[in-house]
Parts: C-alpha cells; structure tokens; sequence
C-alpha cells in the first residue's frame, strides 16, 4: 500500500528538491512520532477529531488484580471517549502480517479487566476533559473501541484483513494508518499520513452512541439526578451563549449531556456532567485558558483569563475552594457557584470581553 508510483519534493526558495522513502532507524522511533503527534492517526484532524494519549505501553491483564500479561504500544481516548488501541509495527518486521492481528484482538478480547477509575489513576497525560472519562466507562462496558495498526508499510494481506475484522464487528472499528518516512537530498524529513482500511463507517460512528443531546434531554438528567436549581443556569448560560454570537453545539454520548459554546467553530466554554458517587452528577463549566489565549490571539495572557473567569468578588474563600478547581489545561466552575446571579452575571461579563478579542473567520 502507499505511494508508488508517486514522486515527492521538498519545496525550498522556488527549487524543488527530490525526497526518497527511508526506513525509521528503530521501531521506537515511529512509537514516539506517534505518541508526540497522534494526529496522524486522525482522518480529519481539524474537523473536531483528537486523540489524548493515556499511555504507552499499557499492561493488558486477565484480571484488574492480575499480572501484566503484555502490553500495548499506545492506548489514547478520543474526543468522544472511545478508548484507542495503537499496535506500531515496521515493514521490516515479519510479524506485521498475521501475527499482528491475533496480538491486536487478544489485547482486545481482554479489557473488560479494565475501568475507567484505574486508567485514570495511571494515565501519562491528566488534562483529558472530565466528561471524557464517564464516556470511557460507558464504551468499556460496552466492548466499544477502535484497533489502529501503524506501520510505515501496510502489506496488502494485512490491509485484507484489517477491511475483514472492520465489517465483521459491529461495536469495534478497525484501521490502518501508514505512516511514511522521507528524506529529501538536503536532509530534511517529510511524513505523509495515509488511512488504509475501515473505521470511519456513518453506521459505526452512530452505533457509539445511545443518546443524542439537547437543551431538553440535558435538563430532563440534571432534573433527575442533579440539584434541580442547576436546570436554570445551564439555560441561563446557553442563552447568554447564543446572544453573544456563540454557536451551541450539543455532544452525543452514552450517559451524560453536554453543551458546548463555540467561536469559529472552536471551544470558549462548555457545561459538562459526570458521575458523582452512585447515584448523583456534578455539572461544571469547563474553560480551557491555553486555548483561549489562543483564539484571542494573546489579547489576553492565561494570568489575565485566570483572573476573570475563575476569579469572583461575591464567593467566600471556602465556595472557591470547593467548586473551582482543574488542571493546567482545564479548569472547572461547579454551576452551584454560578446559581448566585451576581457569580453568573461576572462570569458572563468575561466571556463577552473574551468573545469581543476573538477574530471572526
């Protein structure tokens, strides 16, 4: 599979300058490409896809108290909290043909021995959105998943096979992603990206979820599980959302809603649930400061943004303490926090300074 036949040139000053296909040093190396830019492994990278990155080399178990058995390569949750299983194989390595697939379903048929909590606990990167993480649990239990093999040469017998898992398992989608090396006479490396096989199915994508929100269904759970004082806030908010120019765009997930205020198509801030304790939610707004800064186009710095949106002159130290809080990427305000019309009324009055600095596209 791949380019054959195809010629690539590196574009320098008006000069074209020929690129050769050149094997990765080692099998680490396409490991740490992919761990440090998983957009590779995205159809649409800029269509709202992303992959967080839990961990590498993630032990897979008979049991959650068992031993290691093996482990895989990368497991990555994406933007709808669909656990991704990333198997790295080279061309020059003779198990990328049947090998490689029985060692993918094996780690497959395996994480019912998984949780949601315990992957959480252990996972390399912890800026991952919180409603991402009651997604992960719905789909574990569910078998739900996606098996990606990366090579930078997918065989066509593999490439069979990966089409053939794909349209036999309803709940699981199967692709490839080969992921070629060049180097051009002058030194410089290029990377080309090409999906080979399945996984992108509409039928597929559907079947992942069981609800599709809205503002109704959204307040028809927090009614049922959650302080009913909380219903008006998030249509205080979705309403404040829309008139400040902000597109509302309600997630789809397998057990909790969420509602997102977006500009250019981008996040400013979303209302997000998840599970607290057996039979209760906690329903937050989530901001992601480093983005912001981003899309107002350094206006204002991250300190700036701090101050404005996670920072109320009517709370006590002690409501502060209990219903802001998050982490270097996401930051989180309990909307009991925001039922004091004087704490919704400052955090509307940030968001629309905010919305004022970001550019229309």
């Amino acid at each position: 599979m791949g380019l054959s036949g195809s010629k690539l040139y590196r574009l320098s000053g008006g000069t074209v300058i020929p690129a050769s296909e050149a094997l990765y040093p080692a099998e680490a190396d396409l490991q740490q490409l992919i761990a440090e830019n998983p957009q590779l492994l995205l159809s649409s990278p800029n269509e709202g896809q992303r992959l967080y990155l839990l961990r590498r080399e993630q032990p897979v178990r008979d049991a959650p108290d068992g031993p290691a058995l093996f482990s895989i390569d990368h497991l990555f949750i994406d933007q709808d909290g669909l656990p991704v299983l990333v198997e790295v194989k080279r061309s020059t390595d003779t198990r990328i043909r049947r090998e490689v697939v029985g060692q993918m379903l094996d780690y497959a048929s395996r994480m019912r021995a998984w949780s949601a909590s315990e992957l959480r606990s252990s996972a390399s990167l912890l800026d991952v959105p919180d409603d991402l993480w009651a997604a992960l649990d719905g789909n574990l239990k569910a078998e739900r998943m996606r098996l990606i093999f990366a090579a930078d040469s997918i065989p066509d017998s593999l490439a069979s096979m990966i089409d053939f898992l794909d349209r036999s398992m309803d709940a699981i989608e199967v692709c490839g992603v080969e992921i070629k090396r060049y180097v051009s006479e002058d030194g410089a490396e290029l990377i080309s990206s090409t999906i080979v096989g399945g996984g992108n199915s509409p039928v597929k994508q559907a079947a992942r979820y069981s609800t599709i929100w809205d503002a109704d269904s959204m307040a028809e759970q927090l009614n049922q599980r959650e302080n009913s004082a909380i219903v008006p806030v998030v249509a205080a908010l979705t309403s404040f959302a829309s008139s400040a120019g902000l597109q509302i765009s309600y997630g789809r997930g397998t057990k909790f809603g969420v509602c997102r205020a977006l500009r250019n198509g981008r996040k400013v801030f979303s209302v997000t649930s998840w599970e607290k304790g057996h039979t209760g939610l906690r329903t937050a707004v989530e901001v992601s400061l480093p983005s912001l800064v981003d899309q107002t186009c350094g206006t204002f710095e991250e300190g700036a943004l701090r101050s404005m949106l996670l920072t109320f002159p009517d709370a006590s130290p002690a409501d502060a303490e209990q219903f802001i809080f998050g982490s270097s990427q996401f930051q989180y305000i309990d909307l009991r926090l925001l039922a004091e019309p004087s704490n919704l009324s400052h955090f509307q009055n940030a968001i629309t300074q905010i919305v004022q600095a970001i550019p229309e596209e």
